[in-house]
């Protein structure tokens, strides 16, 4: 039957049931787009702190880099490494050792920026890139880490308390590095910090 031998009422039908069906191809359509969308953050977020992962990071940092080469900005890389992780999975148990981590994550989250980026890099590793940093940014960002720590220490009735070993490096935009080159020369640092703090065996 053609539409033209449709009274009324059967148009009025068969509208009704294209409409629904529109409809219900926008809701799956809508649904897939969040499943994407949720697997991409899932691609890019760490699932325990829910801090951007090594990938995320990476991700974000190049385009940053690009920008800040571009806009004459400098940048600061710093690299974090939990001290001592393994003496509290070991002595607390894991459960405790990931709540660890994110009170270490809760920190770095209320001591940064909202556009910075930080992330968790690897177990026990943390690297936050600061976007423009301030003057003489290299004393203040690790004072104002060591300074956030003591104070979640001091306030915590834990019977260990939380420690970083930190790596400050920074992007010149007149003498621009990669963010492989930051990554190792961070790295660098924070274990001559760890090892001076007696940190490292």
């Amino acid at each position: 039957m053609s539409y033209q031998d449709m009274s009324k009422d059967q148009l009025i039908n068969q509208l009704e049931i294209l409409r629904e069906r529109i409809e219900e191809l926008e809701r799956k359509d809508a649904e897939r787009r969040r499943e994407e969308i949720a697997l991409r953050n899932m691609t890019f977020v760490d699932e325990l702190t829910g801090l951007y992962n090594r990938r995320g990071l990476k991700n974000l940092a190049i385009q940053q880099l690009k920008l800040a080469e571009r806009a004459m900005r400098r940048m600061a890389l710093l690299y974090l490494d939990f001290d001592r992780f393994k003496n509290i999975n070991e002595s607390y148990g894991k459960i405790e050792g990931d709540k660890a981590l994110m009170r270490i994550a809760d920190i770095l989250t209320n001591t940064f920026r909202a556009s910075d980026i930080i992330s968790r890099y690897g177990g026990d590793e943390f690297v936050v890139f600061a976007v423009e940093p301030e003057k003489d940014s290299d004393k203040i960002l690790v004072n104002r880490i060591i300074d956030a720590i003591d104070e979640e220490n001091s306030r915590n009735d834990k019977a260990y308390d939380l420690s970083l070993s930190v790596g400050l490096a920074m992007f010149e935009p007149e003498f621009p590095s990669s963010l492989a080159d930051l990554l190792k020369k961070a790295e660098m640092l924070m274990y001559e910090n760890k090892r001076t703090r007696g940190f490292l065996p």
